[in-house]
């Protein structure tokens, strides 16, 4: 009996050791971080958040490959616009994301053509970002040398804005709160435009690009959920991701504001269109918001109508 129950602890032992070795063997390396990072800068043109990195780790230790880690994150909203990229069109993305300016032409031609064909090759594209940041990541050849190191040079300024993070700028978490609100309203006005349904708002939705906008009721939920991201920002980083969607949103707003103000030749299509004192105060609130968003590049930018497409456009100085 004392024999048999030494084999079984020699086997729990043996177990135990097992397990940690697996365990030691699936935790991720510091080569393998940097790596999920390339992946998420590539594929979403910004850094990941802390809390994001972490679950990309989560992922690859659990045992996900870079392509199906890939492959989850094409799942997310902010990818759409790149999914719906036709595989030229996607090409040229994927080619500007990875390659440096200074990259030589021979490097960018190649890298277009073996994307368009993994792509014909029924690769997703999802699948082709995995494969290509790690190829740029470990190729030796010369060609593409400055894109190596300017891509890991972003890579370490990320990771060292997520393990020392810079904490937030009160004043200027100030500035993007005040950014937030005056979207807030803009967007909130124009939301109850469209929820009042009338013709003016249909035509003018043609008029302004087509049924591909984002609606002004799906932008309102936008920011009041940015709203809530930004209370509980801490580090510059938070802040910075924010105040970058709240740019996003403002372009996604301009086009609205023409809508609200359409017209069919002399005949306003609704009486509960708004009148031009609404419009303009809208207008003012956009300007306003144009201008903070801008201001600390120098420029000053303005929004102005135009009546051919009924729309407002961003000019900036």
């Amino acid at each position: 009996m004392k024999h048999i129950r030494s084999i079984t602890h020699l086997l729990v032992v043996i177990a135990m050791t097992t397990l940690m070795q697996m365990a030691q063997a699936a935790a991720i390396t510091p080569d393998g971080r940097q790596e999920l990072v390339a992946l998420y800068v590539t594929m979403f043109g910004r850094a990941p958040t802390a809390v994001q990195l972490a679950q990309l780790v989560a992922s690859r230790e659990n045992g996900q490959t870079l392509a199906q880690v890939a492959m989850t994150l094409s799942a997310e909203t902010d990818f759409a616009f790149v999914a719906s990229k036709d595989a030229v069109s996607f090409a040229t993305y994927l080619t500007d994301a990875l390659l440096s300016a200074d990259a030589p032409a021979e490097a960018r031609a190649w890298a277009t053509n073996w994307t368009v064909t993994q792509l014909r090759g029924k690769m997703t594209k999802a699948q082709v970002i995995a494969e290509a940041v790690q190829a740029i990541r470990a190729t030796p050849d010369t060609y593409y040398t400055s894109s190596k190191v300017a891509l890991a040079a972003t890579v370490s300024a990320v990771l060292t804005s997520i393990d020392s993070p810079t904490l937030i700028d009160e004043k200027k978490k100030a500035a993007t709160v005040g950014i937030l609100k005056d979207l807030l309203e803009i967007a909130e006005d124009l939301k109850i435009e469209q929820e009042d349904d009338t013709g003016y708002f249909k035509d003018g939705l043609k008029a302004a690009g087509g049924s591909n906008l984002k609606l002004p009721s799906s932008i309102y939920d936008e920011l009041k959920t940015l709203e809530s991201s930004l209370s509980s920002a801490k580090t510059e980083a938070e802040r910075q991701a924010v105040e970058k969607k709240l740019a996003d949103i403002q372009t996604s707003l301009g086009p609205w504001l023409g809508v609200a103000k359409y017209y069919d030749g002399s005949t306003q299509q609704s009486s509960r269109a708004m009148n031009d004192a609404a419009i303009e105060n809208l207008r003012a609130i956009n300007d306003r918001v144009l201008s903070n968003l801008t201001g600390s590049g120098g420029g000053s930018c303005r929004s102005v109508y135009n009546s051919t497409t009924h729309t407002y456009q961003q000019v900036c100085n």
